[in-house]
């Protein structure tokens, strides 16, 4: 069943899809996941009426189901699982309206924000707000060895450092994952989300 339209079947340098892949066959996907957080209604995906800031806020949530964290991330049974925004926050309520009342990892969600990035450390997933774009690589470097997924949308996010980037791909959102940044951070991505995305190998824009 087709529940988005793949945007011009683009594909990258190596013939991989870029875009998020729309189509859901067999079992559902992260794409069809993230509809579902969204509470989608066929009428509103055909009309395209989720802003990009929803679809962003989505994936950080979704996320969490991606994604494996080292166990010293989580010191005790109840500490919860944290969303870190750092920066000027683009999102609004948005990310809060997601998240609330759900879990991730069967533990309370929560969102904090800062301008700090000390501030932050304890958090599981930190979205860098294009207002820090200057200052990637010192962020990069502070949060190194922290177990944080890192999540971007400005560009060469990933090639410097970051993990996950969020990208525009004719009008969809489209993903580049920086493998090798995961595993410093001692992170497992599931192969499935990283078959929807553009793979970016070390610090020096290396791609397949």
């Amino acid at each position: 069943m087709a529940i988005l339209a793949i945007a011009k079947n683009r594909k990258d340098e190596g013939g991989k899809p870029f875009i998020l892949q729309y189509f859901v066959r067999g079992a559902a996907v992260c794409a069809l996941s993230i509809l579902c957080v969204l509470g989608t209604s066929q009428h509103r995906v055909r009309a395209g009426a989720y802003s990009e800031k929803e679809v962003k806020a989505a994936f950080l949530y979704k996320f969490t189901g991606f994604v494996e964290w080292p166990p010293a991330s989580f010191p005790s049974e109840d500490t919860p699982f944290l969303i870190g925004v750092l920066g000027e926050d683009p999102f609004g309520t948005i990310l809060d309206d997601i998240v609330r009342s759900k879990k991730a990892k069967n533990r309370d969600l929560q969102v904090k924000r800062s301008n700090d990035a000390a501030d932050l450390k304890n958090c599981h997933i930190v979205f860098i707000c294009s207002s820090e774009k200057q200052r990637l690589k010192a962020l990069f470097n502070e949060f190194k060895g922290t177990g944080i997924l890192t999540v971007g949308d400005t560009d060469n996010f990933a090639e410097l450092g970051g993990i996950i980037n969020l990208v525009p791909v004719d009008s969809r959102i489209g993903l580049e994952v920086n493998v090798d940044a995961a595993k410093d951070a001692g992170l497992k991505i599931s192969s499935q989300l990283l078959n929807l995305a553009k793979v970016i190998q070390g610090k020096d824009g290396g791609k397949t």
